[in-house]
């Protein structure tokens, strides 16, 4: 109960609730994208095998995207390459409404699926690393039990836009807005007084306690 605790100090609280925020954003758009993608593809008038092929590409986009952003976070730190990738995520759903040759649109699904599955993977990375190493089990299990939530919720979401009527453009907007906040939830993060935050490195050395 101890380290649970430890997690709503003062030190910890701030970064402990933007990353249940960001890994909950993350998970959002993981269930609810590969749920409902091919779905909004057909909508906007892909025939049933262009609209699996998005989906398909979105997952190959994190495949090979994710660890070469993982090693882009290993030079920059972690603050800046995952509130970024929620923000080109974001922009790349936005395009996705856009009327756009099929190929810069499967560009632009491969950039979201790096963008959000990638994303959730190296924020668990930097939600370890927030903690010292008597409690970064506990803040990454809560992390991820929280962020559940998210996963729950995205395909329910997912279907909540798709049956609003409010048009295909909106599909691709209320997928935007969780990356948005993900992206917030990653900048507002706090340096923790021993300089591990800028770092940012899973390899970073924990804070003397």
């Amino acid at each position: 109960m101890g380290a649970i605790r430890s997690l709503f100090a003062r030190r910890f609280l701030t970064g402990t609730l933007l990353f249940w925020l960001g890994t909950a954003a993350g998970l959002l758009l993981v269930y609810g994208l590969n749920t409902w993608l091919a779905q909004i593809m057909r909508q906007a008038g892909y025939p049933l095998g262009s609209a699996l092929a998005f989906l398909l590409v979105l997952n190959l986009g994190a495949i090979i995207g994710t660890p070469l952003l993982g090693m882009v976070a290993d030079r920059l730190g972690s603050k800046p390459v995952t509130a970024g990738m929620f923000a080109v995520a974001a922009v790349a759903i936005f395009l996705m409404s856009l009327r756009l040759p099929s190929v810069l649109l499967f560009a632009l699904v491969a950039i979201a699926g790096a963008c959000t599955i990638g994303t959730t993977v190296l924020v668990n990375a930097y939600t370890a690393n927030f903690y010292p190493a008597r409690m970064r089990a506990t803040g990454l299990g809560w992390a991820l039990g929280v962020g559940r939530l998210g996963a729950i919720c995205g395909p329910i979401y997912g279907g909540f836009i798709l049956a609003s009527g409010w048009g295909i453009e909106a599909d691709f907007y209320g997928f935007a807005i969780p990356a948005v906040a993900g992206a917030l939830a990653m900048l507002l993060v706090p340096a923790l007084q021993d300089g591990r935050q800028a770092a940012g490195s899973p390899l970073a050395a924990p804070a003397a306690e």
